[in-house]
């Protein structure tokens, strides 16, 4: 899938009404002109995403693997800075 198919997938979603995206998706935040940069720049929204690949479970919850983190990606921005725990979550 592309960017750009990601992105109209993601507009057309009925439940998609313009809020901040979380994407699920290993490494989508890994480098500062990637995936997750795109996707808020297409969006024009913030864009949480793994810096490593992600583990999910049956019941929902998640875990980053090989010392990965969140970051914040913002529109027209150059790259994400680190997601601290406690902060609204995108």
């Amino acid at each position: 899938m592309t960017i750009d198919q990601a992105v109209d997938w993601i507009r057309r979603r009925s439940d998609y009404i313009g809020q901040d995206i979380r994407l699920l998706s290993c490494s989508t935040g890994a480098l500062d002109d990637g995936v997750a940069q795109q996707v808020a720049n297409k969006m024009g929204v913030k864009v949480l995403a793994p810096t490593t690949r992600v583990a999910v479970y049956e019941d929902g919850s998640h875990n980053l693997l090989d010392d990965g983190i969140w970051k914040v990606f913002s529109p027209g921005g150059s790259g994400g800075v680190p997601y601290l725990e406690g902060m609204p979550q995108p």
